[in-house]
């Protein structure tokens, strides 16, 4: 299994240092900020109800279905976002990792379920902010496309949190969401790496079928890194022709830094990458 990590590794790091993978970023890649796991987001939307509320909601469900429990309960979203926005927009108690992608040129295209706003923090104007299908005709090559799908907490609407609206992104009218069909373009083109989930998460469930279902049995690789896969796991993201690596989020994007300066040249000469990327790296 230890191989396998290895050449998984290797795999995907000779892939991103071509510019042929999407980042993929979940709620884990921003614990280190302070920021909540989706676990610890559906405890805070808990206990800020009522005692009497408390009684109408299953403590114990998943953060979608709370979510919808309690937007049923209010006959409004206002709490969820008033809660949403307290959390997501204090100070972080650090921007370390995200300013180390951010030196990361070669990925072009990041997605994510994040509401927080780390990777505009870090990115500054280099970043193209993506999060409704108005954005889209603004796509920019020479930027850093960022696409919110869960929403941008700028904008309340565009929110996605309750199993109500994941499953009107995911699940019903995708041909006419056209976020999601620019992002099955480019999923179609590109590898896949998911960094920052919870394999627990029954969401997470519906974007693996989602991009297996696209890219089918010919669809570029995709890798799912995280600090521990139990072998179960592994063998269910196999399965979906998603390959584990077992390393954390720091780790890993340290190896990757290490591997993309003693290549970067040889990539360059090769015209794997562009003369920007190349200067970007270099710079």
């Amino acid at each position: 299994m230890e191989s396998m990590k290895n050449i998984y590794k290797e795999s995907l790091f000779q892939s991103i240092s071509k510019g042929e993978v999407v980042l993929w970023a979940g709620a884990g890649l921003s614990l280190y900020a302070g920021l909540p796991s989706g676990a610890r987001l559906r405890e805070i939307l808990y206990e800020g109800l009522t005692p009497l509320e408390k009684e109408e909601v299953r403590k114990n469900s998943d953060l979608s279905h709370l979510a919808d429990e309690i937007c049923k309960l209010k006959g409004n979203r206002n709490y969820i976002i008033t809660v949403l926005t307290s959390t997501f927009t204090k100070d972080f108690s650090s921007t370390e990792t995200h300013k180390i992608i951010s030196k990361i040129p070669h990925f072009r295209n990041i997605i994510t379920t994040n509401y927080d706003r780390l990777f505009e923090n870090v990115y500054g104007n280099k970043l193209n902010l993506i999060f409704s299908d108005s954005h889209t005709p603004y796509i920019d090559d020479k930027k850093v496309n960022l696409f919110k799908i869960h929403g941008d907490l700028s904008d309340p609407d565009s929110i996605i949190i309750t199993k109500s609206d994941y499953n009107r992104f995911f699940e019903n009218d995708t041909e006419q969401n056209t976020i999601w069909n620019i992002i099955k373009g480019i999923v179609a083109t590109k590898s896949i790496l998911f960094i920052g989930y919870n394999l627990e998460d029954s969401n997470v469930e519906v974007i693996f079928n989602k991009i297996k279902n696209k890219t089918g049995k010919n669809g570029k690789e995709c890798y799912f890194v995280a600090p521990y896969i139990p072998p179960i796991k592994s063998v269910n993201l196999e399965k979906a022709n998603i390959h584990p690596i077992s390393l954390t989020g720091e780790k890993f994007f340290e190896e990757l830094i290490e591997y993309l300066r003693k290549n970067i040249t040889k990539n360059f000469e090769n015209k794997y990458i562009s003369s920007d990327v190349y200067s970007e790296f270099i710079g």
